[in-house]
């Protein structure tokens, strides 16, 4: 398999529309977004993010800037007031589940539609041959989502880290994410469909 091999919950929650809910758990139809998709402007406010960077604010007064040319000694910049670090990271697809539901979340998302993944380790094994499948150049990952603040400063991460961090104004959706990742491949800004046959077994439905 090429599944990341962590633990996962016991259950997990995906809000969607009631016809793709449908579709899910009678024929096991499953989409993964492309990160630029959450871009979009109609999304809640809840689901709207740059997916494709992470952009920290640290506090420049406790950062020692240091700036020289090649073969030259660094020397200290004085009087910066503002730092940026922006990380950017390359395409890739996405699914986004929840650990837990909360009424805050059912408000966020504005709908009233839900599915309870009640064996993850299962569902994620059928997306996983689904995914090697149609696309194996894709790497596919899971874990839950790293909730930081904007004001840190992180240490040369990389594309994965990055993809499974978000800040923390974002925490109260207790995000567990899946992504198809590749190094070698940037996505179509389209989305991909995987059936994986009926998910009656390890999905229902939800009322939040």
């Amino acid at each position: 398999m090429r599944m990341t091999k962590v633990d996962h919950p016991k259950r997990l929650f995906r809000y969607t529309r009631a016809d793709f809910a449908d579709q899910m758990l009678a024929q096991g139809i499953v989409s993964l977004g492309p990160a630029d998709l959450y871009r979009r402007q109609e999304l809640t406010e809840a689901q709207r993010d740059d997916e494709r960077s992470r952009v920290y604010t640290p506090d420049a007064a406790r950062l020692r800037i240091m700036t020289a040319r090649p073969n030259e000694t660094p020397k200290q910049i004085h009087g910066v007031r503002d730092v940026r670090v922006t990380y950017q990271m390359p395409g890739y697809y996405l699914l986004c589940l929840a650990e837990e539901i909360t009424p805050e979340m059912t408000a966020a998302y504005s709908t009233d539609t839900c599915i309870e993944i009640f064996d993850p380790t299962e569902f994620f094994e059928r997306l996983d041959k689904a995914v090697a499948r149609q696309i194996p150049i894709y790497r596919f990952w899971t874990g839950p989502i790293n909730y930081v603040s904007k004001n840190g400063f992180p240490e040369k991460p990389n594309n994965l880290d990055l993809i499974f961090t978000k800040f923390d104004n974002y925490a109260y959706q207790r995000e567990y994410r899946v992504a198809l990742f590749s190094e070698d491949e940037t996505p179509p800004d389209a989305r991909l469909f995987f059936r994986l046959g009926p998910l009656n077994d390890v999905c229902r439905p939800f009322m939040p």
